[in-house]
Formats: structure tokens, sequence, C-alpha cells
């Protein structure tokens, strides 16, 4: 079997507390770096991304209790960037990889402060197909 390969990466986004938010990012299991930009309209927004799988999501106990206590039980990376979120903002997630080219995939996760969905690549596909009633393709190997 054939190592996973990915890249991931978020839109921009503005937090509520930037310092937290790089703590959440330390939290990561996967190797990550955060951005900056500050947009036209002078807010500075942060992105994270990397090359490696950002989904799963880990605080340990030696965190402060008050970070602890927040982040502890959190597993998935999108729950953590919930809770960093201004109570207006939008965040997304994208991943693609692929295992050799017999399996490539690819999913987008949208963030709020209310929710959050996700949305396969393969899936997409899927309903779009039978939304159109086109027979659907094969599409893994």
């Amino acid at each position: 079997m054939a190592d996973y390969l990915c890249v991931s990466r978020t839109s921009y986004f503005r937090v509520k507390d930037e310092e937290e938010f790089r703590k959440v990012v330390g939290c990561i299991l996967g190797d990550v770096d955060v951005w900056e930009q500050t947009g036209d309209d002078g807010v500075k927004r942060l992105a994270i991304g990397g090359y490696d799988i950002m989904t799963a999501f880990e605080c340990g106990e030696d965190e402060d209790p008050e970070f602890y206590e927040k982040f502890g039980g959190i597993t998935e990376t999108a729950k953590a960037i919930q809770l960093c979120l201004t109570d207006d903002e939008v965040a997304f997630i994208f991943e693609a990889g692929h295992e050799k080219p017999r399996y490539v995939c690819g999913w987008a996760c949208m963030i709020t402060p209310k929710d959050i969905q996700y949305m396969d690549l393969h899936q997409w596909a899927i309903e779009k197909c039978e939304q159109l009633g086109l027979p659907v393709p094969q599409m893994d190997y």
C-alpha cells in the first residue's frame, strides 16, 4: 500500500484572540504553518496550511488550565477553529490528496461560529450526476 500524500489549507479569517489561536495551531496533529494577511479594510486575517493532514486536534493537559478547559475535549481542528472565530466570520478548510493515481480525493469544510459542514468531492460528483440524470462513472481503481 502506498502512502497518502496531501496538501491542506484554510481560507483567511478573523479570530477573537490571536495568541489563543496560535496555541490552537500548535495542537493540530500535522505540520502546518500560520500565514497573516491584512486586507484592504486594514483588518488582519490568519490562515493555516501545509503538506499534511490537519483534521486531527489534541490539546494536552499540560496546557494552561483555562486553555485546556476550552479546548481539551476537542478532537477535530474544525471545532477548535470554530471557537476562535469572530461572531460574523466564516472559515474554510480545503484538502486534496492522493495515494498514487488510483485514489485521489478532496474535501472542503465550512466553519461558522454556529455550524460546521463538510463536502466530499466524490460525493459532490455523484450528486451532480444524479441531478443531471447521468450514469455515475467509476471513480476509484
